[in-house]
């Protein structure tokens, strides 16, 4: 099997992308190739990006391809862990990929190598990014790519709606500043209707996916759990389902070494929108293991308050057992609160315990139930459950 992130690295080498220790050996190395005027012109944009203003920024680092490219380093290592998924990720050549927000089109580049029977269309609001992008196409000698200058806001693209296979978005879309949202509960950020504004980009390119087989691919600046949310409710309103079997997390180095992980979410035309709960499950994973979350033996007490006091839930599955031996009945039960499942076993001698896992993970744990009836059902009478044999519930 061919080593995929060597071949990464070296086309990021061919295109001319520099790693850089930190932002001051990024700018020294600036300084050693740029006139000072230039560069002073360059540091002023950068500070303005640092502040949210990318209008400057952009026009300043797309004036050439080379001044792109260089700037194109800082993100060296998201462009690097994003493709590492991508070619695990993407196995059959699409026939059509459009790449929004193409920039000076190192990622479209990239895909036209990969895939070089496939017809590659970079799209970019800025003239100078998409001459850069050509310049790229030129440099690493890819014919299967074509750039146009093009807005989102209101695309106009060389390919007929309904036949784009794969709709990529890298660091590109997302949704608007979450002003006013701050103390808003994250669910209404997954139900509320957005503004037009906020829905326009994807609602107008959703259009051009192929129906039954197309894929819109989003790695986009969605750092937070708000902004998460509302992107998926962004996505989910134009008409698309999120499969979050096919989506992931994707970590990445930034210029100054610190690790940024975002959601790469994969939606398609045929995939149902996928439920509020398992959308905040998949979110609120990213480095948490849920699993961890388990009162045990010696907390048996604590373990029946809190599953007393996680409300509202619904049972889902489970058995008791009434063991052969006079042991006693054991009960294993698996129920929902929100984004969380609750595995809760007791006993009539007093034994508790409650363990959680994201809702994500039904499937896996009511798999669990069954095994734990299998397996009990050697030596203990079972019995399922439709509903729960024993109530815990608070008297006033």
């Amino acid at each position: 099997m061919p080593n995929l992130t060597a071949d990464i690295d070296s086309y990021l080498n061919s295109v001319g992308l520099r790693s850089h220790r930190n932002i001051n050996q990024f700018w020294s190395y600036l300084d050693s190739r740029y006139p000072r005027d230039q560069i002073c012109d360059l540091e002023r944009a950068y500070a303005q990006l640092e502040k949210g203003n990318e209008s400057n920024f952009y026009a300043e680092i797309f004036q050439n391809v080379k001044v792109s490219i260089d700037f194109a380093s800082l993100r060296r290592d998201l462009y690097r862990a994003y493709l590492d998924w991508f070619v695990q990720s993407v196995k059959e050549c699409p026939n059509t990929i459009v790449d929004a927000g193409c920039g000076n089109g190192i990622l479209t580049c990239f895909y036209a190598q990969h895939f070089p029977m496939s017809k590659v269309i970079g799209f970019d609001i800025s003239e100078g990014a998409i001459n850069c992008a050509k310049e790229v196409a030129s440099q690493i000698g890819v014919s299967n790519v074509e750039f146009v200058v093009s807005d989102a806001n209101d695309p106009s693209l060389p390919v007929e709606k309904g036949t784009v296979d794969l709709l990529v978005s890298v660091a590109v879309l997302g949704p608007p500043p979450l002003a006013g949202t701050a103390n808003a509960p994250v669910y209404d950020l997954l139900s509320v209707k957005p503004k037009m504004a906020a829905l326009i980009q994807v609602s107008l390119l959703a259009p051009y996916l192929e129906p039954a087989n197309g894929k819109f691919i989003s790695f986009d600046k969605v750092g937070n759990l708000a902004a998460q949310a509302s992107w998926a409710n962004i996505i989910q309103r134009s008409g698309l389902g999120i499969n979050l079997a096919e989506s992931s997390w994707i970590a990445y180095q930034n210029i100054e070494d610190d690790t940024i992980t975002l959601p790469a979410l994969v939606a398609t035309p045929y995939t149902p929108p996928t439920s509020a709960h398992d959308l905040i499950a998949f979110f609120m994973t990213n480095n948490n293991d849920l699993s961890q979350w388990c009162l045990d033996f010696g907390q048996e007490g604590l373990a029946e308050l809190v599953f007393t006091f996680v409300n509202p839930k619904s049972f889902l599955a489970g058995a008791k057992a009434v063991h052969n031996d006079g042991s006693g009945v054991y009960w294993y039960e698996l129920w929902q609160a929100g984004p969380f499942l609750l595995v809760y076993e007791h006993t009539d001698r007093g034994f508790r315990t409650v363990r959680t896992a994201p809702s994500t993970r039904r499937p896996e744990f009511e798999a669990a139930v069954k095994d734990w009836v299998e397996q009990s059902s050697s030596y203990a009478e079972v019995t399922i459950l439709n509903e729960p044999d024993v109530r815990f519930e608070t008297k006033a």
